[in-house]
């Protein structure tokens, strides 16, 4: 007998963005490297407004966040890998 998948068993969260046009700008730079990617709100307490997680297959998370750091890197100017 097989049984279906949960959300959190296949997905894994890479990245929270404090609004959604950066988890947009994540998921189009993780799509453009062919990364399957989903984005979903969160709600954080007390400030009313959603947080945004940004998703990728379990199996792919380690090159997502690779991905990620680079981008994140290149935008606050900081060239030092981070301790994953």
């Amino acid at each position: 007998m097989s049984r279906s998948r949960t959300a959190t068993e296949v997905w894994k969260v890479v990245y929270i963005a404090p609004h959604r046009a950066g988890a947009e700008a994540a998921r189009e730079a993780l799509v453009g490297e062919g990364f399957m990617v989903m984005v979903r709100p969160i709600q954080t307490a007390g400030s009313g407004r959603p947080c945004f997680e940004v998703l990728v297959l379990k199996s792919e998370a380690m090159e997502a966040t690779r991905i990620l750091q680079g981008l994140l890197g290149r935008i606050y100017g900081c060239d030092e890998a981070w301790d994953a």
